[in-house]
């Protein structure tokens, strides 16, 4: 290990001053356009701070202008001479040609499942995935593109605390009341039964704890144009 520790640091001793040559010739050949400073003292918090060249906040300055171009110009020239920077360039580009999806309403349960929405750009929807774990592998739950018009917008999600069952909401035209639809996992589709006349503002799902069922809040009256609307609820 000592002889290892020895040979690098004679290798580093012995390459840094023709590195920084190098660099240093490199650097010389750059001719950086001159702008003149102007200098300006004031105090800040007692202390008296001298700015040489304070003419350069004027950003507006049509000399501050064009010597910022000629900065900028100078830069681009000189990274343009770097081969690293071109292969990183079009590395980058390639990036941003990939889609990337959007992960979004992330929820975990008591048993550490992971439910989360993913948007598939081809489709221009969301999905539903779901991971065991967080290092586990993702499977898809739910894809609206394969169900009825009508549901396609996911709004809401809730797991059971045993991640056997999800509760999904949908509210397409952002009504007051939202449709709720019970997934199980186990059996790999949606549960006859739906729930209407909800708001998951207003507490949403609860699950009971031995994940027999759950409550919510009903509110008999949804329209909103109705006196009794959101009135008498209960759960």
């Amino acid at each position: 290990m000592k002889t290892f520790k020895k040979l690098f640091l004679t290798n580093y001793l012995i390459l840094l001053p023709i590195f920084c040559y190098s660099q240093e010739k490199q650097i010389n050949q750059l001719i950086y356009p001159n702008i003149n400073g102007e200098i300006k003292h004031e105090i800040k918090f007692g202390v008296k701070v001298t700015d040489d060249f304070y003419n350069l906040n004027d950003i507006e300055n049509e000399k501050i202008k064009e010597w910022f171009k000629l900065q900028d110009s100078l830069a681009e020239a000189y990274f343009d001479t770097i081969e690293s920077m071109q292969k990183y360039l079009e590395r980058f580009k390639q990036l941003q040609n990939i889609t990337q999806s959007k992960v979004s309403m992330i929820t975990v349960n008591e048993t550490g499942n992971y439910f989360y929405l993913k948007k598939d750009d081809s489709l221009g929807m969301e999905k539903l995935f779901y991971k065991q774990k967080l290092d586990a592998e993702e499977k898809e739950l739910f894809d609206p593109n394969h169900y009825a018009s009508g549901d396609k917008e996911i709004s809401y999600l809730k797991p059971s605390f045993d991640g056997k069952k999800i509760a999904i909401g949908f509210n397409e035209n952002n009504d007051f009341s939202s449709k709720i639809k019970i997934y199980d996992l186990e059996a790999g589709k949606f549960l006859n039964d739906e729930i209407t006349n909800i708001n998951p503002d207003f507490g949403g799902i609860e699950w009971l704890p031995d994940n027999s069922g759950f409550i919510y809040l009903y509110f008999p009256e949804v329209d909103t144009s109705k006196p009794d609307f959101k009135k008498n609820r209960f759960p």
